[in-house]
């Protein structure tokens, strides 16, 4: 908070620039202003002083405590310091700081781009000797963006972005008001919408803002006590995703605060579209990337999707290749995230919000959603899911592999548990718990529940239209289908290129029970190797009968 000497002297060097408008007397700001004039720390100097923007911008900047601008005043408000810091004062700080411009080359480099030239002279006023000087430079900081030249490459590729969806942000009492912690935070919530040069920006700062829970400036606001309650013996190392991990594992508790669940979603978001966001991912899975060769550097594109890496890295596996735990932890946890909450999909939401808002309007949390358009498209009797929802869906649906992970979905987990108590293995893994739940399913077993059939038939539904061959199948085969069948890699997936992939299985099944006098030359004969001694492996024979 200034004082209000500094206020006076700041008046003085900008006077000659008359405002243009009145932020106090603007359609944007009129009824913030009047909400909040009285209880300013400068109440008193404000009577008779209300067309002073100075006056005014410290007021509106600063609320008092429990009062929130509108995001219509908070975006002006944002655009006129935008205009003062991208060079409103600079007549006035080259008179004032002559020597430090001139003589000892300060922000020399910067000098050609008013903006960063500002920002710097502000970062460096204490290099100065010359009180004028950095007097001047601490008054010009009550009013611009000091942080400017570190976020001006965003800025600018945003610019129309920030017009456009009216993100110009400035007053947030829990934020440093000079900061664009907030402006960022809009944009990154209505990244659908934004170019594609300005979604490059958002998510390279949402990486950084990964390696450093403290660079998020409004999920640190909304989260505080919540860190506090759940991730305490974390907050002492805020410089990895340990944090953000903490926090996304203990979104759907009921004592996480509102404002805090809506910060991680955003965060859970961006991660959808950008895997780099999530440093615990990275971290965990970083050299499981390098030898599957998952990684960005892979694709032309920079920034890679999370579904993209979950299904290279599990195919990878089904290979043969061994993922580390702790990868293998981080994909079962966004797998769930995922599942739990519909919102954290962007391609889900913008493609599928029509179809959730007639199906599933009250369905809540926690897999619900996922569930209920499940079930809508199962249901003949109505119209279904609309051919956008349908094919965005169905490809959600292939991505999250549900099947390898009986827990990734909570609905399922909370309808079949006694099943799984009852009937299955826990020693048997995940996939082996899923499988050994179907199985209980086709036959009708006792230990069956109606809960747990009717979440499992859901599922099976998507799962019977999307794979070919099941992945347990898959994984004891693959060995055998090359050497019996000639079979290329992927023979399992529905979209898989080889026409051939569709005789695989009857080639399998036919060496279950070939007999060594057998030569019938029929068409899928063709995709046997000539190996007369070759003999299909026991765990492979198992698994295909």
């Amino acid at each position: 908070m200034i004082c209000f000497a500094l206020l006076t002297l700041l008046v003085k060097i900008v006077q000659c620039d008359k405002p243009r408008t009145i932020i106090a007397q603007s359609e944007e700001c009129r009824e913030d202003f009047i909400a909040v004039k009285d209880d300013c720390a400068y109440n008193e100097h404000l009577k008779g002083n209300e067309e002073n923007n100075w006056l005014a911008l410290e007021c509106l900047q600063n609320p008092p405590e429990n009062t929130r601008i509108s995001d219509k005043c908070d975006h002006y408000l944002w655009k006129f310091k935008m205009d003062l810091t991208e060079g409103g004062f600079i007549p006035q700080v080259s008179s004032a700081c002559q020597q430090e411009i001139n003589q000892l080359k300060l922000c020399e480099e910067d000098k050609h781009t008013p903006g960063h030239f500002l920002s710097c002279l502000v970062e460096n006023k204490h290099s100065t000797r010359n009180i004028g000087c950095r007097k001047t430079l601490e008054r010009i900081e009550t009013v611009i963006f000091s942080d400017f030249r570190l976020v001006a490459k965003f800025l600018h590729a945003c610019v129309d972005d920030v017009e456009k969806n009216g993100c110009g942000r400035i007053a947030q009492s829990e934020n440093d008001p000079h900061s664009q912690g907030k402006t960022i935070a809009c944009l990154e919530e209505k990244i659908d919408t934004v170019g594609e040069q300005c979604k490059q920006e958002i998510l390279q700062i949402a990486e950084l803002q990964g390696e450093n829970v403290q660079l998020d400036r409004a999920l640190v606001a909304a989260c505080r006590d919540d860190m506090n309650r759940f991730c305490g013996n974390l907050l002492n190392q805020p410089t990895n995703g340990e944090i953000y991990d903490c926090l996304m594992v203990h979104k759907m508790n009921p004592e996480m605060s509102e404002p805090c669940k809506h910060e991680i979603s955003r965060r859970q978001r961006l991660t959808s579209m950008d895997y780099r966001v999530s440093q615990g991912l990275v971290k965990a899975c970083r050299s499981d990337m390098k030898t599957t060769q998952c990684s960005e550097e892979q694709h032309p594109n920079k920034h890679v999707g999370l579904a993209h890496l979950l299904v290279c890295l599990t195919e990878a596996a089904l290979e043969g290749t061994q993922i580390s735990g702790a990868c293998n932890h981080e994909m079962e946890e966004y797998r769930r995230a995922l599942m739990e909450d519909f919102s954290v999909t962007p391609e889900l939401v913008k493609d599928c919000y029509a179809d959730v808002r007639k199906y599933c309007p009250n369905a809540g949390a926690g897999g619900k959603t996922i569930h209920c358009l499940m079930e809508a498209s199962m249901d003949k009797t109505e119209k279904g899911l609309s051919p956008v929802c349908q094919k965005t869906f169905d490809n959600f649906v292939r991505e999250i592999q549900v099947e390898l992970d009986w827990t990734a979905d909570p609905v399922l987990e909370e309808a079949c548990v006694d099943v799984v108590y009852a009937a299955c293995d826990p020693k048997t893994g995940k996939d082996g718990v899923m499988s050994c739940l179907m199985e209980n399913m086709a036959r009708e077993s006792k230990a069956m529940t109606g809960e747990c059939r009717k979440v499992l038939m859901q599922i099976h539904y998507f799962l019977s239209r999307e794979v070919l061959i099941d992945r347990d199948l898959y994984k004891k085969c693959h060995r055998d289908a090359k050497q019996l069948c000639s079979s290329g890699d992927d023979w399992h997936r529905p979209d898989s290129a080889d026409p051939s992939a569709r005789l695989v299985f009857p080639c399998l099944v036919r060496n279950l029970y070939l007999d060594d006098d057998d030569d019938d030359d029929n068409e899928s004969d063709k995709h046997d190797k000539e190996h007369s001694d070759d003999v299909i492996s026991k765990d492979c024979g198992e698994e295909v009968e």
